[in-house]
């Protein structure tokens, strides 16, 4: 098994590490078409939520550059537990009340 990394983004900006994974590997898509005859290329991302109603976008452009590849992109979405949910909010409170009083 071959393992690339990014290092993690907080926020997540998918679009922004799928483009430096790609960019520290070859653009042939000659070499890509002989990888994906060998061997199974994917791309795993795993996506921890804040809150349960979250999301992400990957654009066209990022999405074709994976496909040329034979890249199949894999997804994990972790949503928070109630608790963590409930700590995310309630720094959310927090932040926006200390904003106000530097207002």
């Amino acid at each position: 098994m071959w393992c690339l990394t990014v290092p993690d983004a907080e926020p997540e900006n998918y679009e922004e590490q799928v483009n430096q994974l790609l960019a520290g590997l070859t653009p042939d898509l000659s070499v890509w078409h002989q990888l994906g005859q060998r061997f199974e290329v994917d791309l795993f991302c795993g996506f921890f939520m804040d809150n349960r109603n979250q999301g992400f976008v990957l654009s066209i452009r990022t999405l074709a550059a994976l496909t040329e590849r034979g890249i199949t992109p894999e997804f994990d979405v972790y949503a928070p537990t109630p608790e963590e949910e409930a700590e995310y909010w309630a720094k959310q409170d927090t932040d926006a009340l200390a904003k106000s009083r530097d207002d």
